[in-house]
């Protein structure tokens, strides 16, 4: 397909309709192949697989500067390239394992409603990427056997993390600003912009700060999964 047929693609009035359609159909691809290994009596190959699919269709994203890529099974906006690979892809693919699964879908959730273009969907955006952030305190607090109630709010956790000594305590000084930026950032951003009634005020949250929020907290979940794996590899 050459520049101008994608170009009349991306052209189309309604964005996220022509998105549905490629997550749908490339979700469906790589049910195809597994479901047919199992049930099928025949032993079938495929010459192309799912995986060679994605990686052409992501290619081609690339390619044609179409700021998105498929990933776990979702399409998710891409706009910067290195923080995008550094903040969101390693933190997908860290939580793309079953002990994280809950975590995996409220940050995937998060970039579904970032997708949406739209005010409403960014302030949806920052609601699923603190409930993320949420569960990934309370799935290493239960790891670790640390007490804390499931209706903690981000603070609370954020305190029991702190004083159960999971973040490093070699750098005072480093490990209390640490403290500060958690709570002062994703807790403070959703609850100002996205977790409570806006009454008479029209809240407004532009994409630029919605995009930052998801590249903060996949960034701080990172680094909390590889503390968790050194914890338990120790």
């Amino acid at each position: 397909m050459n520049q101008r047929n994608y170009s009349s693609i991306w052209n189309l009035g309604d964005l996220n309709a022509v998105l549905d359609v490629i997550q749908l159909v490339f979700q469906f691809i790589e049910f195809v192949e597994p479901y047919v290994q199992k049930n099928s009596t025949y032993n079938i190959t495929f010459n192309y697989k799912p995986a060679d699919a994605i990686k052409h269709l992501n290619y081609r994203f690339k390619e044609h500067g179409v700021g998105y890529e498929f990933i776990n099974s979702r399409l998710i906006r891409s706009d910067a390239t290195l923080l995008h690979k550094e903040a969101i892809q390693e933190t997908l693919t860290l939580l793309h394992v079953q002990e994280w699964a809950m975590v995996n879908t409220e940050y995937l959730e998060a970039h579904g409603r970032f997708r949406l273009h739209s005010n409403a969907g960014n302030q949806e955006c920052l609601i699923w990427a603190l409930k993320a952030f949420e569960s990934t305190c309370k799935i290493i607090c239960g790891k670790n056997g640390w007490a804390y109630d499931n209706d903690f709010p981000a603070n609370k956790l954020i305190r029991v993390l702190f004083e159960n000594g999971f973040f490093p305590s070699s750098h005072e000084s480093a490990i209390t600003a640490l403290r500060q930026f958690l709570v002062s950032s994703i807790p403070t951003f959703r609850n100002k912009f996205g977790g409570h009634g806006s009454g008479e005020e029209h809240i407004v949250v532009p994409d630029s700060l919605a995009q930052y929020m998801l590249y903060i907290t996949g960034s701080t979940i990172r680094m909390m999964l590889e503390l968790q794996k050194e914890r338990s590899n120790s």
